[in-house]
């Protein structure tokens, strides 16, 4: 499966979500794909871990503060239209 732009726009906005309200993963699980959740983890927009499961579930880990790096915050505007 490949992973666009689009979905790690997405997987951004929901970490973001996750960031500010206090992780839920079943949200995180619904919101988005592990694949678009392992590729923002590798862009240095968000400072997480994730990890899947052999059972398909998640393991998701903030591994340090601010969650959301100053380039996820330029690119949150920017999809905000901000």
């Amino acid at each position: 499966m490949s992973t666009y732009a689009s979905d790690i726009d997405n997987a951004l906005q929901v970490v973001a979500r996750q960031a500010e309200n206090g992780l839920n993963l079943k949200d995180l699980e619904e919101s988005t794909t592990f694949e678009a959740l392992d590729a923002l983890s590798k862009t240095g927009m968000a400072n997480f871990i994730v990890t899947r499961f052999a059972s398909g579930r998640y393991r998701f880990r903030w591994i340090a503060r601010p969650h959301i790096m100053p380039a996820g915050e330029q690119r949150l505007k920017e999809i905000r239209g901000e």
